[in-house]
């Protein structure tokens, strides 16, 4: 698998994927509508910036975001809903956090992840990320529990 820039061609992909039972909380707006409402994937210069696209044999499979707030990189990660529970949400979140750590040395990466989220809190905690924070947040996408999580420099030598 390899990262690329993050195309609106790929972008476009995204706002088609449909996730299944409590995971469609996480379905984007048809672009139309994503454009329409600016929402950061759709406005360009914040998609050249913070966005990536994890492409394997030709095929998106995924995508990132790395993100400055307060100080700390923020990073977010979806993986193609066909695709979930294959291995790529690893090889994704490894490509990530080495390009957070490209970008931004010696600067604490945080994730944020909903709490029912079982499946993505194990492979975060598996690749060193530590719970630090319990909230209720308001999104476009609806409201929840989330939990803020911190990489813990390493816990595990195997994904650095």
């Amino acid at each position: 698998m390899i990262m690329t820039i993050m195309s609106e061609k790929y972008a476009k992909e995204i706002t088609t994927w449909k996730y299944e039972k409590e995971y469609s909380i996480y379905n984007y707006y048809d672009w139309d509508v994503a454009l329409r409402k600016n929402t950061s994937l759709a406005v360009e210069s914040i998609r050249k910036d913070e966005f990536v696209a994890f492409i394997n044999s030709d095929n998106l499979v995924g995508f990132g975001r790395i993100q400055m707030a307060d100080g700390k990189v923020v990073l977010g990660i979806g993986i193609e809903p066909n695709l979930c529970g294959n291995g790529f949400g690893g090889e994704a979140l490894k490509l990530l956090i080495a390009e957070s750590k490209n970008r931004y040395p010696q600067t604490v990466i945080t994730l944020e992840v909903r709490s029912f989220n079982k499946r993505a809190i194990g492979l975060y905690i598996k690749f060193g990320f530590e719970v630090i924070d319990t909230y209720l947040k308001e999104t476009p996408i609806g409201n929840g529990e989330f939990l803020r999580m911190q990489l813990i420099p390493n816990i595990n030598k195997s994904v650095e």
